[in-house]
């Protein structure tokens, strides 16, 4: 045997110790409960994860939980949460990030474990629903907004103002009384940057033209016009709120230092950059009887190794998202110690090419409603995602939400109509050919380079055979995630195909984000003044019937004009270990950017 060869043995070893080691520091029994998901499969062993990211030992080891104590029926907390009877204290929740920290800043990251890190830690003002069983998440409760650090708020009839009322019992963990300064200066730096590097969804809140305290304990956000959208905005999970007193003078310490001052039910005990980050309860935690957990473990890991830790009992969240085609099937039918939730729309998974508007010949319209046409959506779906992705009914909203375009709106729209009875893939792509050679293109004149990232790799064979299909030179970029977004980003491409979507089921939100001039998912530097304008029409109608319509007039003219060609949304199966209660997962944004990461409410079966 040579010398590398031993070598690779010995770390190998090395890993299946320390994956043992880990798995034992957990408690290894199960309960099952008819309001919890049911557990599924048979045990079927692990598989290899990542050499250059072994399984860390997870610390410390997990106490004994104990009845929380409020007796035989259901309590409430102190901010109106449910806490079960059937609720137990103590125990290390042990959950894993495949993102190395970058920065601490939820304001200003796009993603990374920031979000992971600083939810443990923090409160929201507003927040979406994180409790429920599966009939509430099968409802879509995930979607309803509640109070968090607020105690309610009022929108007036005009809807130019929004009053928010807060809790006047929370203090940051060094005795400050958190004030209506704190969440003044919070919504301020977000909205205006001011002291940020970059503030990525200052968008959302561009109708704020103020944040005003009324007193410590009543906030007024003043708007330049009405918006629907303004409590989804408020609540967005990237929002946390941070102390005004230590970071007002220091926004950098925000992206540099753990922070020490703090809301939320964890405290931070022990932290290895790169390796993991451990939180002990805070006991004085305003929520009470939160949080049930003495402790919570994030643990870095390669994305492949997260399963084979769920399956041994390793970690109890892997993708807090889910999981989906043969991996989200393996933990199925082969994992006897996990609980799986019902299928879910993934809003970060919706797959949609975007075009280089500053481009030639890519940004003229007839060149761009080629593209639209050759893709063919139900080829995408069947062949490539395997019946996990499912077609844009919605023209690329949430199909459940209210805000969803009829769907015999969006097959009128180019390219949409391949998934009904109004067109079909093969007439599509005649068409796209006919209107090709009415340009004065012949069949192989034109070429185009296609950028990929890692996460919409498997497209490629699909997406060029359709642009080879109609005669158009198709050659696929692929490159990793971080390059992909700085390409995209920087407008160096002519077309790639992407799946980050959308970070709220409201509609304007997307409108905001990705259409509208400038908007910072705007990729593609799609602009038009004629949707501009009526998504600023949409901004000043107060009332919601009307301001509906409008939207989906913005939806059609922007998708109409090809600013993005939206292909097929994804589906995730929430996939966590059979002892975690008190949790419902949300959708893919909630879940990875959002208070379900906070775990006050959650707690270890025995």
């Amino acid at each position: 045997m040579t010398r590398l060869s031993r070598l690779g043995l010995l770390l190998a070893i090395c890993l299946a110790l320390l994956i043992v080691a880990a798995a034992c520091t957990n408690d290894d029994s199960t309960s099952t409960s008819t309001a919890e998901p049911t557990a599924t499969g048979d045990d079927a062993g692990g598989q290899n994860g990542d050499r250059a990211r072994p399984t860390p030992t997870v610390n410390p080891p997990v106490p004994t939980v104990q009845p929380v104590g409020t007796g035989t029926v259901d309590a409430m907390s102190v901010s109106g949460k449910p806490v079960p009877a059937a609720a137990m204290r103590g125990g290390t929740l042990i959950a894993s990030v495949w993102h190395s920290e970058q920065t601490f800043s939820t304001w200003e990251d796009h993603g990374g474990a920031s979000f992971v890190m600083m939810h443990p830690l923090h409160n929201l003002l507003l927040q979406p629903r994180t409790w429920g069983d599966t009939d509430d998440f099968q409802q879509h409760r995930f979607l309803e907004v509640h109070p968090d650090l607020a105690l309610g708020w009022e929108i007036s009839s005009d809807g130019f103002n929004v009053t928010v009322n807060l809790r006047s019992d929370v203090v940051w963990t060094d005795g400050t009384p958190l004030t209506c300064g704190d969440i003044a200066w919070t919504y301020n730096s977000i909205r205006t940057g001011r002291g940020l590097i970059r503030s990525p969804r200052s968008v959302y809140l561009a109708s704020v033209s103020q944040v005003l305290c009324e007193d410590d304990y009543t906030v007024r956000f003043i708007l330049r016009e009405p918006q629907a959208s303004i409590i989804d905005a408020l609540a967005l999970p990237h929002n946390i709120i941070r102390p005004q007193h230590v970071y007002a003078n220091d926004t950098a310490a925000m992206r540099d230092r753990l922070p020490t001052v703090t809301t939320g039910p964890f405290v931070v005990s022990e932290h290895v950059p790169g390796e993991s980050i451990t939180y002990r309860r805070n006991d004085t935690y305003w929520d009470q009887p939160f949080p049930f957990l003495s402790g919570l473990q994030f643990v870095i890991l390669a994305e492949s190794a997260l399963a084979t830790g769920l399956r041994s009992g390793t970690i109890d969240v892997g993708k807090p998202s889910g999981y989906a085609y043969e991996e989200a099937e393996t933990l199925e039918s082969e994992c006897d110690n996990c609980q799986v939730w019902p299928r879910a729309l993934a809003m970060w998974n919706t797959h949609h090419i975007i075009l280089n508007h500053s481009k030639e010949p890519w940004n003229t319209s007839g060149l761009k409603e080629v593209i639209a046409l050759a893709i063919d959506n139900t080829k995408n779906i069947r062949n490539v995602h395997n019946g996990w992705h499912f077609p844009p009914t919605g023209c690329g909203t949430y199909p459940f939400s209210t805000w969803a375009m009829p769907i015999d709106r969006c097959t009128d729209i180019p390219g949409f109509g391949d998934f009904s009875t109004k067109s079909s893939p093969a007439a599509d792509k005649a068409q796209a050919r006919e209107i090709l050679t009415d340009l004065g293109y012949s069949p192989g004149e034109l070429s185009i380079s296609i950028l990929f990232s890692e996460t919409t790799e498997q497209d490629v064979p699909a997406v060029i055979s359709d642009f080879q299909e109609i005669g158009i030179n198709a050659a696929a970029v692929v490159l990793n995630e971080r390059d992909f977004l700085a390409r995209i980003s920087e407008g160096d491409f002519e077309a790639a195909v992407h799946s980050e979507w959308a970070i709220s089921d409201a509609l304007d939100i997307l409108l905001l984000g990705h259409f509208y001039t400038g908007g910072h998912d705007n990729f593609g530097q799609f602009s038009s003044p004629e949707l501009d304008d009526l998504i600023d029409e949409m901004g000043a109608t107060a009332d919601l019937t009307n301001r509906r319509e409008l939207a989906w007039d913005a939806l059609e003219l922007a998708l109409e004009q090809q600013a993005k060609i939206v292909v097929s949304h994804g589906v995730l199966v929430p996939i966590y270990s059979e002892r975690l209660r008190g949790v419902m997962p949300g959708l893919d944004f909630q879940a990875e950017h959002g208070p379900q990461l906070r775990y006050d409410h959650a707690w270890l079966a025995p």
